[in-house]
């Protein structure tokens, strides 16, 4: 189950199937093509929050994590494009008229604003290169800033 619908991830950036032929060739394909996203979109989102947290009765979580999905569905969506743009010399057969450094850039845009509505809900496992709770992290005290995983090399050239 995903709370995103074909109909609204189509109708949110108007996303319409002819603007994707010849790759996708009838309206049916493109509801096909884009039920399945939804399908992932939801499986994914289900993975990062928990059974707890996705399967809520509460409306208002329902809703963030509807919007967290719409952000997911436009980011693949925007990465496919991007991926056609790349590859093709007609720019009148891109589904969305930019360039793909463009749309790759908007993918970007739209995969951090899921990762900011999720925040508050994604497992602590999900996110273990950020600061974790106390009580999750089994620390005495809490912790201020996250670990460095690399190392600084603070010399400068000589």
């Amino acid at each position: 189950m995903a709370y995103l619908t074909t109909t609204i991830l189509e109708q949110e950036a108007t996303w319409f199937f002819t603007a994707w032929q010849p790759q996708i060739a009838s309206s049916a394909a493109f509801d096909a093509w884009i039920g399945g996203m939804v399908t992932r979109v939801g499986q994914h989102t289900h993975w990062r929050v928990g059974d707890a947290t996705y399967n809520t009765s509460n409306p208002l979580i329902q809703a963030v994590l509807q919007e967290a999905e719409l952000c997911l569905g436009q980011y693949y969506l925007c990465l496919a494009s991007a991926a056609i743009a790349d590859t093709s010399d007609d720019v009148t057969t891109v589904p969305m008229i930019a360039h793909g450094k463009n749309l790759r850039d908007d993918a970007n845009e739209y995969m951090v604003r899921y990762n900011e509505i999720l925040a508050p809900y994604d497992q602590y496992y999900g996110r273990a290169h950020w600061a974790q709770p106390t009580a999750l992290a089994g620390a005495p005290t809490p912790e201020a800033v996250p670990q460095f995983l690399s190392t600084v090399d603070w010399a400068r050239p000589g």
